[in-house]
């Protein structure tokens, strides 16, 4: 499933953030197809995975394409962790590039959230990625 959000930024401009979600065995892989995740898109990201977090399941964010992620982007991987948590599910990152990773390791989200290195690794380790 391909899930595709179109907003307006606050200048007006539109962004949007493309999203593919998919089963992988006991896992619900979200490929977020976007460069950047910011304060024009994150919500829409946070829309369209929160559904996702169900009790028992577990959902790896791929992070391949992200080459940044401003304090915006962190929160909603920050709100994400809180409604994993009170949805009794889990949640790991995979893949995140080195602009991307600055935000997260300056913030330590890496003690809170698993990150992997690959989406293979996550995949070969999970449930321990819970």
């Amino acid at each position: 499933m391909r899930v595709g959000c179109v907003s307006r930024d606050f200048v007006g401009w539109e962004t949007f953030v493309d999203i593919r979600i998919e089963q992988d065995g006991g896992v619900t892989v979200a490929s977020i197809l976007a460069t950047y995740l910011d304060a024009s898109n994150a919500s829409e990201l946070f829309e369209a995975v929160r559904g996702c977090l169900v009790e028992g399941r577990h959902l790896l964010l791929d992070c391949s394409e992200l080459s940044f992620l401003d304090s915006t982007g962190l929160h909603v991987l920050a709100q994400l962790l809180e409604v994993s948590r009170s949805n009794r599910s889990s949640m790991s990152l995979c893949s995140v590039n080195r602009g991307a990773s600055v935000g997260l390791d300056a913030l330590r989200v890496g003690e809170s959230i698993p990150i992997f290195p690959t989406r293979k690794e996550a995949l070969d380790l999970w449930p321990l990625s819970a």
